[in-house]
């Protein structure tokens, strides 16, 4: 039974009732002492009650929070994914023999420092180094479109850097303790069994930006694993890019059982949904409320196909979010009309909606 903390009126008049059963002094005839002693024994007993409400939220771990629901996780063996920094290459230009000293400062358009790893000399006009987010978090991934610049000159160097390859990438948040929650329920439930499909399920889960992992047997032949994943907080569409799958293949491998013919991780093929949806109201607020709806929705239930219908996405559902978006009074989907099935290995993502006014 949930616990059910009293509010300081009630107590008050348990004390109140107390003092006249037990003490003989009937509230009509409290003093000043005994008014105080009241008010004491009430507010300790409230504070103490505070401790045991959050206390029994505190003991279940479905239900505990922060460091105590790491304590929980803790006994299982599943400890808080720790935020990441970004990494890449950047390229420089400038004056052949010119040095770029280890840890120059670049800077972002958005805010975030960078710093170089080792020593380099420009060669042939360029020279290519590694750098790593000062701080972590996803907001240090960059696309490789974008260019950092030089916190302070460095002779015979230009000003800016080009990103080399998919840009920066590999920064992540701290875990947030829902998706924590998530990876020790599994824990619990399907403990790993040395090897399994669903083990790589848990493994990937385990790694820093995997929201949402899918592993198929034999798919490459006897004894093959193919792991598929998404990183829904880093981008908006979850489907990671190609250095992303190398990290986590990178940290599956050794979790690979002994005699394993082969695994292989790769990111789903994006298979976009671009619906046109007649709405009323068609306002800006209505499309947004829509279109988070219809992420969500594709982020529970969008799986990579299989060529069984695993990755089938019902048009029921789809209507169904669509109706439930704040603001909402009526719509229609005039495309598609049935359920969305993607190619084998691909995966329905939102794409561009088109809006139109419902009459």
């Amino acid at each position: 039974m949930t616990f059910q903390r009293p509010d300081l009126s009630t107590i008050l008049r348990r004390v109140a009732t107390d003092m006249e059963v037990i003490g003989g002094v009937p509230a009509d005839q409290y003093n000043a002492v005994a008014e105080g002693i009241k008010q004491a024994i009430a507010g300790a007993s409230h504070t103490l009650h505070g401790h045991i409400d959050w206390a029994s939220v505190q003991f279940h771990p479905y239900t505990a929070t922060g460091k105590e629901f790491e304590q929980h996780a803790a006994v299982f063996g599943v400890a808080r994914l720790p935020a990441t920094a970004a990494g890449g290459t950047v390229r420089f230009t400038g004056t052949t023999g010119k040095v770029i000293p280890a840890g120059t400062l670049l800077h972002s358009r958005y805010g975030y420092d960078y710093v170089t790893g080792a020593e380099a000399t420009i060669a042939a006009g360029t020279a290519d180094v590694s750098v790593v987010a000062l701080l972590a978090g996803v907001a240090g991934n960059l696309p490789a479109t974008e260019t950092l610049s030089l916190v302070s000159p460095v002779d015979g160097v230009k000003a800016t850097a080009t990103l080399l390859g998919d840009g920066l990438t590999g920064g992540n948040d701290i875990e947030g303790y829902d998706t924590m929650r998530v990876r020790y329920l599994r824990e619990v439930q399907e403990p790993v069994k040395g090897g399994t499909r669903l083990d790589y399920v848990t493994w990937a889960l385990s790694f820093p930006g995997v929201t949402r992992a899918w592993a198929k047997s034999l798919a490459m032949g006897d004894g093959t694993v193919t792991v598929r994943f998404a990183m829904d907080n880093k981008y908006a569409d979850g489907i990671p890019l190609a250095a992303d799958a190398t990290a986590l293949y990178n940290y599956l491998e050794p979790l690979r059982p002994a005699g394993m013919s082969g695994l292989t991780v790769v990111p789903p093929t994006p298979a976009p949904l671009n619906p046109t949806i007649a709405i009323a109201p068609n306002t800006t607020a209505v499309q947004a409320a829509i279109e988070a709806q219809l992420r969500e929705l594709l982020r529970d239930e969008a799986e990579p196909e299989e060529g069984t219908g695993k990755g089938r996405v019902l048009i029921s559902h789809l209507r169904a979010v669509t109706s439930q978006a704040a603001g909402e009074a009526d719509n229609a989907w005039v495309g598609p009309t049935v359920d969305v099935t993607p190619a084998v290995g691909s995966i329905v993502t939102l794409g561009t909606i088109t809006w139109q006014t419902k009459a």
